[in-house]
């Protein structure tokens, strides 16, 4: 099931972005995460994370879930891809049925990261803008200690 939505005008820093969606994994006990474009420059983020094992397995609770968030902080498009539909319908055909809960609990968790991709883009609009500040700030004050550091001052 992939899901796609794009947003336009709200200055978003794609890597904070990304930083929620791994939070959200990480307190949902995904086991297995990996990440791509983790620099604050980059166009995309990739955030993949994997439950899975011998017990979810037969019980047809194993799940992915794969976002990839691609474009610039005024204009981006999210995609949430969630996976092992055909792993738990094969589960839940030979448990007569019981796999059936480990589906129904997929849509309902790719549901609530959606949810939470949203509300993640209403609460770091802006954040590009500010973090480019921040980051500018940052600099200014290397080279404010560079320039102190060579007439041979001490820092304050």
């Amino acid at each position: 099931m992939m899901r796609e939505s794009r947003w336009v005008g709200r200055s978003v820093a794609l890597w904070k972005l990304a930083d929620l969606v791994q939070t959200f994994m990480l307190d949902c006990k995904f086991t297995e995460i990996v990440r791509y474009g983790d620099s604050r420059v980059s166009t995309w983020q990739e955030v993949r994370g994997d439950k899975t094992g011998v017990l979810r397995t037969v019980c047809g609770g194993r799940k992915s879930m794969h976002v990839i968030i691609r474009g610039q902080p005024d204009d981006f498009t999210i995609s949430i891809d969630t996976g092992e539909w055909g792993k738990n319908a094969i589960a839940a055909m030979l448990t007569c049925g019981l796999g059936l809960a480990g589906i129904t609990s997929n849509v309902r968790l790719a549901r609530r990261l959606q949810k939470h991709v949203l509300l993640g883009v209403k609460e770091l609009e802006g954040s590009s803008a500010d973090a480019a500040a921040s980051d500018a700030d940052f600099h200014a004050s290397c080279r404010e200690r560079k320039a102190r550091q060579a007439r041979g001052e001490r820092e304050p």
